[in-house]
C-alpha cells in the first residue's frame, strides 16, 4: 500500500482575494521538481461528500472521491501525496504562488477563474438545490421570478451564473452557507441555492426549512486546479482523472 503523508493545516492568510487575481506569472514547481522532490503537494477544500471531506474520526484526515484522484495521481508520478487542508480563497493563493502543486475541493472551472490558472478534466459533478421556509418553496421548482435567490459567492463557486436559466428577480451574494442560511431565516432573501450536501445540512439543522432539487439549473461541474503554465501537469493529472474513470 502506498503511503500518502498527510499534512493538515490552518491556513490564515492576510490579501488573499487580491493575490488570487493579481498580474504577474503564477509561481509553480514543474513536472521534473516535483517527481525529484519525490512530494505532490496537494491543497483540498473540504467542501463536503462525496468529492472532499473531512474525516470525522481521524484527526482532520481528507477522504472522498476527489482526493483518492489525487492519490491516484501521486501514485502514477511515483511520489508522495501531501494534502494541505485550506479554505477556497487560500487556495487559489497556493497554486498561484507555488505552495500547491494541485487543488480540489468542488472547484468550478469559470470564466473569472482562468486569468491565473487551468482547470482539469471533471473530478465530479452535482446539481443544485433549493433552500426555503416551509411553504414557501414555488411550485414549480427551478423558476424563481419574483424571488429574491441568496448564493455563495466567490471565483469558486459563481452559482450567480450557474442559476442564471432560472430567472431570479434578484440574486443576493453571501460569502459562506451560514450566512445565506441565516439570511433566508431572517427573511432577507426567499430561497438560498447550495449543493445537494449543504441543504441536506441545513433542512438537518431547522426544521422550518425544506429543500427542493433545481430542475433548471445547470449540472456544478468540478475540477482540479493547477497553475496557468503548468501544462505538463495538468495533462498528467487528466490522464490520472479519464484513467481512474476509464476514460
Amino acid at each position: 500500500m502506498r503511503k500518502v503523508l498527510i499534512m493538515i493545516s490552518l491556513v490564515l492568510a492576510v490579501g488573499i482575494l487580491s493575490g488570487c487575481f493579481g498580474a504577474g506569472r503564477s509561481e509553480y514547481r514543474s513536472l521534473s521538481e516535483i517527481r525529484r522532490s519525490g512530494v505532490l503537494n496537494i491543497y483540498v477544500n473540504p467542501s463536503g461528500r462525496p468529492f472532499a471531506y473531512e474525516r470525522e474520526d481521524a484527526h482532520g484526515i481528507p477522504a472522498g472521491s476527489e482526493v483518492e484522484l489525487m492519490e491516484e495521481l501521486a501514485h502514477r508520478l511515483g511520489v508522495e501525496a501531501v494534502f494541505v487542508i485550506a479554505e477556497t480563497a487560500d487556495i487559489y493563493a497556493a497554486v498561484r504562488n507555488g505552495a500547491a502543486d494541485i487543488a480540489v475541493g468542488m472547484l468550478i472551472d469559470t470564466a473569472s477563474a482562468r486569468s491565473g490558472y487551468m482547470f482539469t478534466a471533471s473530478t465530479g459533478s452535482q446539481g443544485l438545490y433549493a433552500v426555503a421556509a416551509v411553504g414557501e418553496m414555488p411550485n414549480t421548482v427551478g423558476t424563481f421570478e419574483d424571488r429574491r435567490v441568496g448564493v455563495v459567492s466567490g471565483a469558486a463557486s459563481e452559482y450567480g451564473l450557474i442559476i442564471s436559466p432560472v430567472r431570479p428577480s434578484e440574486t443576493l451574494y453571501y460569502e459562506n452557507i451560514d450566512y445565506g442560511i441565516a439570511a433566508l431565516l431572517n427573511g432577507e432573501c426567499d430561497i438560498f441555492v447550495c449543493s445537494e450536501y449543504e441543504a441536506a445540512l441545513a433542512v438537518a439543522q431547522y426544521d422550518t426549512l425544506t429543500a427542493e432539487y433545481v430542475v433548471n439549473a445547470a449540472m456544478m461541474e468540478f475540477s482540479a486546479m493547477v497553475a496557468r503554465g503548468n501544462d505538463a501537469l495538468l495533462e498528467e493529472a487528466n490522464d490520472a482523472i479519464l484513467g481512474a474513470r476509464g476514460g
